[in-house]
């Protein structure tokens, strides 16, 4: 949504991919995401809990795809309790509940609340649901 804000205010494209992170000898981990792109600039505007001014971003050959049709996360264990890690979390995915944009704007820190340490929880009271995605 940040980037559909960036795209009305200033034109640009998104461009799908993923977000990687990794935690060295134990896993790594492609998160599904989107960042604006204009000219040959790529910006990312989401707020990044850790305060990262910088993230390695893999743009998705297939731009067709679009964000939903993409895997939320794709997990590589690398030692054993790095296998362990994303074996769990990749059981656990099917639990995520995914906020709609009304609901996301509602609860989402602002720039300002963020920038004075304000973060998202991970867990929102309410917002958890059994594995057919039903509330």
């Amino acid at each position: 949504m940040n980037v559909d804000q960036l795209i009305q205010t200033g034109g640009g494209e998104k461009l799908f991919g993923y977000k990687i992170w990794y935690v060295k000898d134990k896993f790594i981990e492609a998160e599904r995401h989107v960042v604006h792109k204009s000219d040959d600039v790529m910006r990312d505007p989401t707020f990044n809990a850790d305060g990262e001014s910088k993230i390695l971003f893999v743009p998705d050959a297939d731009q067709s795809v679009g964000y939903e049709g993409r895997p939320l996360k794709i997990r590589h264990g690398i030692s054993l309790t790095g296998k362990r890690f994303a074996e769990q979390a990749n059981a656990t995915d099917q639990f995520i509940h995914r906020m709609s944009d009304e609901e996301s704007w509602a609860n989402m820190p602002t720039y300002e609340d963020w920038l004075s340490g304000n973060r998202m929880p991970s867990i929102i009271p309410g917002m958890l649901v059994r594995g057919d995605n039903a509330a």
